[in-house]
């Protein structure tokens, strides 16, 4: 139930949701622990975590490790943490506690890790980072445990050791999540069985198919070789196609489809094998092209960025340069293909050029005069009118 809620969240929620579910008082979601999750009482003592066959072979990254972990049983209380601590075998004590590491450090930081009593865990967490061969992370955790017991005895205002320590652990996060789950698929008969509490085979082909969190609906993909190949399918409960995921060699590349609640093609994204930057594209409810362009990590667009009406008419096209600017003014068209707007967004604020109304009157010129707009919420329409003067730009 948490992992479905999980998914859901944005990048910059899960920490906070993670922290929400694993260490404040749990009593109060006692009475909502799923049916097929293990209760603590039925968990045998040197017990495997479980995880479906298709969740295994497809998810990765932080969600195939926070999948991992919801698959032990959740605690409700002190003495119940103390008892599944008790039954856990080794290797997975070690990554349940690098998982309180990682989720605090990335919300709050080492200091955050260490005023919430957690220092005590750092001997399993450096055993599992021998295990893995983890030589920089030891290292940085020596640091920090160096970095506590000579901690400042006063409040500071900014720590900068500590300021560097935590910007150095979450910069290699992203490499250290793939390292650690590169380990437990290699060594997965040491830490998770499937829904039948079998081993995963070694080297599987065939189709994977499971529950997906985030619609409520069926996954499905072939696996070749332990890898995703061709397409993945994401349905409703009813069956409708929501999501079309294109995989070569394990690696999603080309053409990834998204469709809205009725099957109707909502998005569409192309991703390169030897570049981070992707093309995407959006579609109005009639199946025209809405907007196309290209966008860099972290959502900033590059390069040529157009929109159009939905009756495929240019509503308006701009370039943006790598740093994700405007490189130049632009215009902005009506439907029937006629100029509404120039205007200039290199700088804080928009510079109004030019404007002229449905009937083709132009009532700005060269930065003076009057320029209208108006905006539309559902059937509420609101109508500004701004009278603008050279000095405007």
């Amino acid at each position: 139930m948490f992992f479905k809620i999980y998914l859901k969240l944005k990048a910059a929620q899960k920490a906070h949701f993670l922290l929400w579910i694993f260490f404040f008082p749990m009593s109060l979601f006692a009475q909502q622990a799923k049916l097929d999750q293990p209760l603590l009482e039925d968990f045998p003592d040197q017990g495997f975590a479980k995880m479906t066959r298709g969740d295994y072979f497809t998810l990765e990254g932080d969600e195939f490790l926070y999948r991992l972990i919801d698959g032990l049983p959740h605690f409700y209380s002190d003495r119940q943490f103390q008892e599944l601590l008790q039954k856990l075998r080794p290797e997975i004590k070690e990554l349940y506690f690098f998982s309180y590491l990682t989720w605090n450090v990335s919300n709050g930081g080492f200091s955050y890790f260490y005023d919430r009593g957690y220092g005590s865990l750092i001997p399993e967490i450096k055993k599992f980072y021998e295990r893995i061969g983890e030589e920089k992370g030891l290292e940085i955790l020596g640091r920090a445990e160096n970095w506590y017991q000579n901690r400042p005895k006063e409040e500071v205002w900014v720590d900068f050791k500590l300021e560097s320590l935590d910007q150095e652990f979450n910069s290699g996060k992203a490499s250290l999540d793939k390292k650690v789950e590169d380990y437990i698929r290699a060594n997965s008969s040491l830490y998770v069985r499937d829904e039948e509490g079998a081993i995963f085979p070694e080297n599987f082909t065939g189709k994977a198919v499971s529950f997906d969190p985030l619609t409520q609906g069926i996954k499905e993909i072939q696996i070749i070789d332990n890898r995703k190949e061709g397409k993945m399918r994401i349905t409703s409960p009813e069956g409708i196609l929501l999501r079309e995921f294109n995989f070569e060699n394990g690696i999603q590349v080309g053409v990834q489809r998204y469709f809205d609640e009725n099957g109707d093609l909502d998005k569409e994204e192309v991703l390169f094998p030897d570049s981070e930057i992707k093309e995407v594209k959006y579609y109005h409810p009639n199946g025209q092209l809405s907007y196309q362009g290209n966008e860099a990590p972290n959502y900033k667009n590059v390069g040529q960025q157009t929109y159009w009406h939905e009756n495929g008419k240019v509503k308006y096209s701009y370039l943006m340069d790598d740093l994700g600017n405007h490189t130049g003014p632009y215009f902005e068209y009506y439907p029937d293909g006629s100029k509404r707007v120039e205007v200039d967004r290199r700088g804080l604020e928009p510079k109004y050029i030019n404007y002229w109304d449905e009937s083709g009157v132009q009532h700005l010129v060269g930065g003076t005069g009057i320029f209208i707009d108006s905006y539309s919420y559902e059937v509420d329409t609101s109508r500004y009118e701004y009278q603008l003067s050279l000095i405007h730009i």
